[in-house]
């Protein structure tokens, strides 16, 4: 994880997917075009699940954003890692600077 949090990529036809993980306020915001779709607090590691609906283009969506907790040695939570699904699609997220 970066100083600052961490920010991952990815596209769905001409839409662009992030999600935004931030240090200070330990939030997780998943976005598509810019536009906040789902937000969860993730003070400590947990598991968690978010189901959204959101409209592109005239069209509806349905946005699936699901996180799995890492943890070292099968025991003690140290990280998440994120996915997201639109319309039962993956979407492929690729870490950015």
């Amino acid at each position: 994880m970066g100083l600052m949090g961490d920010r991952f990529e990815g596209t769905f036809e001409k839409h662009k997917i992030e999600i935004v993980r931030t240090n200070i306020d330990k939030q997780v915001v998943v976005s598509v075009d810019g536009k906040e779709i789902a937000r969860e607090t993730v003070a400590l590691p947990h598991k968690w699940d978010q189901t959204k609906e959101f409209e592109c283009d005239g069209k509806k969506h349905t946005l699936a954003a699901h996180s799995v907790v890492k943890k070292l040695l099968g025991i003690l939570p140290i990280d998440n890692e994120y996915s997201v699904e639109i319309d039962g699609t993956p979407v492929a997220l690729t870490k950015v600077p």
